[in-house]
C-alpha cells in the first residue's frame, strides 16, 4: 500500500481509538458493540462503497471474538476484537472473494500477525500466525445478522458423529474440536484393533479431512482421507496398519455439544459438554462439571490472567450408554487432569466396573493380570520413558466402549495417553448376566 494510504490508515486508527476510549467511559460493553462505523473509518474513500459484515467465534480457551470486516472493490480492512480481554487487531489486505491474505497490527501499528484463510458463503476460516505461539490460533468465524447478533457459547461447527459400516465391522467416532482439529477413534472388528485419530478439516465445512492413525502407544499406524458423501455417509480411503482401506460408512448418531463457563472462575475458560435430553443424566453430568470446576478453582485461583484449556472426549454414546472424559490442562505442569465417566441411560445411574462381573469373581486380580500381560507386550524393546508411561495404566482410569473396557495411562507430554483394551470377548463367561451386558451385547 502506498504512503498516502498508510497515513490515512494511521489517522483513521488514532481517531478510532479515541472513539473506543470514549465508549468505554460511558459504560458500553464490548460484547454488545459492533464496530461498524469504526471499520468504515479505516477506509479513505467510503464514498466508493464499503460493505461491512460481522463474524463471531469462540476459542478453545473460552475467549470470544468478533471479526468486524469491511471491504470495497480493492481492499479488506477490519478489526478483530477479543471480547474477553478487549484486545484488538487491525487487519488489512487485498480483496479476494475466496482466498484471504491479511496482515494484523496492534494499536501502535506494529505488525504482529500474518493471517491467512478463505471464505465460503457465511463462513471464514483463519490461521492467525504469530511469533508468540500463545497467540497463534486457527478459528472458524460465522457471519451473523447485525440486528440479531449474539455471542456463541461454543466454537461454530463442533460435532461428534458416529459412523458404522453396513456389515458393522468398522465403526468411526469422529469429533471436530474447538481448535479446528479432528480427533476420535476407529475400531476394526476384523482385527479387534482400535486406532486413535488426529487430523484436520481441509475446508470450513469439513467435507474432506486428512487423518493420521495411531495405536495404543501413540505409534503412527497409517493415514486416511475422510470424504463426506450424500445421505449422511462418509468414505474412508487410505492405509491402516499397512493394509489399504476404501469403505463407505453410514451415520449412526450425531451428538450435540454445549459450552459453559463458571461465574466463580475469573480466568478465561470454556467447558464443552454433551447434551442429552434426559433429566437423570443432566443431573449426573452437572455433578461431573462441578468436579471439573473444583479442579480449575484449585489450580487457578491465584492467577487472574492465564486462560484455561479444557477438553471433552466422547468415547461412546447410543440410546443406552454414554461415556466420556473431561480433561483440564493443569497450570504450569506437563500434566492433564482426567475425569472419566460411564453412564447407563436405561437405569439412570453411573456404571461401576464391578457391574460387568459375577459377584463371586475376583475381577480386580483378573484385570490387574490382563493389564500387566498386555503392558508387557507393549513395552517390549521400548525406552525407559515409554515403559514408565505404560506402567501408569490403571483399572481406576477407565471408560466404556462398544467393544469393551478401555484403561488409560497418566498423561505424557511427549506421547499423550496410552491405553489398553479389554474386549468383552476376552471377559467371556466371567461377564455378569444383567441388563447392562444384555444391552451391550444385543448386536
Amino acid at each position: 500500500m502506498n504512503k498516502k494510504l498508510n497515513i490515512d490508515r494511521n489517522l483513521a486508527r488514532n481517531f478510532l481509538w479515541l472513539i473506543l476510549f470514549s465508549l468505554c467511559n460511558v459504560g458500553i460493553f464490548a460484547q454488545n458493540y459492533l464496530l461498524t462505523e469504526e471499520v468504515k473509518a479505516l477506509f479513505p474513500n467510503v464514498q466508493n462503497g464499503v460493505w461491512i459484515s460481522h463474524f463471531n467465534s469462540t476459542a478453545i480457551d473460552g475467549n470470544k471474538y468478533i471479526l468486524n470486516l469491511g471491504y470495497d472493490e480493492h481492499d479488506y480492512r477490519g478489526i478483530l476484537q477479543n471480547i474477553t480481554s478487549n484486545e484488538k487487531i487491525f487487519i488489512e489486505g487485498r480483496y479476494d472473494p475466496i482466498e484471504l491474505k491479511w496482515i494484523g497490527f496492534d494499536s501502535i501499528d506494529q505488525i504482529k500477525y500474518d493471517i491467512i484463510g478463505f471464505r465460503k458463503d457465511s463462513v471464514i476460516q483463519l490461521d492467525i500466525i504469530s511469533k508468540d505461539r500463545k497467540k497463534a490460533m486457527k478459528m472458524n468465524f460465522i457471519m451473523q445478522n447485525r440486528d440479531l447478533f449474539k455471542l456463541l457459547d461454543c466454537a461454530p461447527f463442533l460435532f461428534c458423529k458416529i459412523y458404522q459400516a453396513e456389515n458393522k465391522l468398522t465403526r468411526l467416532n469422529l469429533q471436530r474440536n474447538e481448535d479446528e482439529s479432528i480427533s476420535g477413534s476407529i475400531f476394526l472388528q476384523s482385527t479387534e484393533e482400535n486406532y486413535s485419530l488426529s487430523g484436520k478439516c481441509m475446508d470450513p465445512f469439513c467435507s474432506v479431512s486428512n487423518i493420521v492413525l495411531y495405536n495404543n502407544i501413540a505409534e503412527k499406524k497409517g493415514s486416511i482421507v475422510l470424504k463426506v458423501l450424500a445421505h449422511n455417509s462418509i468414505l474412508i480411503e487410505g492405509t491402516i496398519a499397512s493394509e489399504k482401506i476404501e469403505e463407505k460408512l453410514h451415520l449412526l448418531n450425531q451428538i450435540k455439544y454445549n459450552c459453559i463457563s463458571f461465574p466463580e472462575i475469573k480466568n478465561p475458560h470454556n467447558v464443552k459438554t454433551i447434551v442429552i435430553q434426559d433429566k437423570a443424566f443432566s443431573k449426573f453430568n452437572n455433578e461431573q462439571l462441578q468436579k471439573v470446576k473444583q479442579t480449575i478453582l484449585r489450580e487457578y485461583t491465584n492467577d487472574s490472567i492465564s486462560s484455561i484449556q479444557t477438553y471433552f472426549d466422547l468415547e461412546y454414546c447410543n440410546e443406552d450408554f454414554v461415556s466420556g472424559i473431561y480433561r483440564v490442562i493443569l497450570k504450569g505442569e506437563p500434566f492433564i487432569y482426567s475425569q472419566p465417566f460411564n453412564y447407563f441411560l436405561r437405569s439412570g445411574r453411573e456404571i461401576q466396573i464391578e457391574d460387568f462381573f459375577e459377584k463371586e469373581f475376583d475381577y480386580n486380580s483378573f484385570l490387574n493380570e490382563i493389564i500387566a500381560f498386555k503392558s508387557e507386550h507393549l513395552i517390549k524393546n521400548k525406552s525407559e520413558e515409554i515403559k514408565n508411561w505404560i506402567g501408569t495404566i490403571s483399572k481406576r482410569n477407565w471408560v466404556l466402549r462398544e467393544e469393551g473396557l478401555v484403561f488409560y495411562s497418566s498423561y505424557n507430554p511427549n506421547y499423550g495417553f496410552a491405553q489398553i483394551q479389554v474386549l468383552f470377548s476376552e471377559i467371556g463367561a466371567k461377564m455378569k448376566k444383567n441388563n447392562i451386558s444384555k444391552r451391550l451385547l444385543k448386536g
